[in-house]
């Protein structure tokens, strides 16, 4: 299927909202782009996680975590070593 969206003066892309739900897609989630040709692939981003999974270890404090869990610690260290 074929969807039509328009590119605002800010650059910004609004999905069609049946497409956006129809991927399962959520407000503020993170997508990646991908240039092929002329051709534009986005991904969301949780997915080029779990295709990477298993290819790196798993560092010691993360080893009860999932995925999720393991994201927003991450996220928290990498933020709070930003503000020193």
């Amino acid at each position: 299927m074929t969807y039509t969206a328009t590119i605002t003066s800010k650059r910004q892309i609004t999905l069609p909202s049946s497409l956006f739900s129809g991927l399962g897609l959520k407000k503020g989630q993170k997508m990646t782009i991908t240039k092929r040709g002329d051709e534009l692939v986005m991904t969301p981003a949780i997915s080029a996680v779990y295709r990477l999974m298993g290819s790196l270890k798993r560092p010691p404090e993360y080893a009860n975590m999932d995925i999720d869990e393991m994201i927003e610690a991450a996220k928290n260290e990498y933020f709070a070593k930003k503000k020193i």
